[in-house]
């Protein structure tokens, strides 16, 4: 139900194990590195090419930011899980 809620039914495996390892590891405003959810245990088993297009996917959907002017794998939530 929270994944319908979320719009996350319609994603793909990798992109649904990308989501929750940034919701395991974002800090308390939600940033996060690109780097850190590549090696989580979640989405290490994940090609380096099919990461790199599920977060460009997520970030298409809107799920999640990149955030400009800062580090260049840094991220955001684009909105607060409780």
């Amino acid at each position: 139900m929270m994944e319908a809620d979320l719009g996350l039914s319609e994603l793909s495996q990798d992109e649904k194990d990308i989501m929750a390892a940034v919701f395991e590891i974002h800090d308390a405003d939600g940033y996060f590195e690109s780097d850190s959810v590549r090696s989580h245990e979640l989405t290490s088993s994940v090609s380096h090419g099919s990461f790199f297009r599920a977060l460009r996917s997520l970030v298409e959907r809107g799920l999640i930011e990149k955030v400009e002017g800062r580090q260049s794998k840094l991220y955001r939530l684009s909105f607060q899980a409780s």
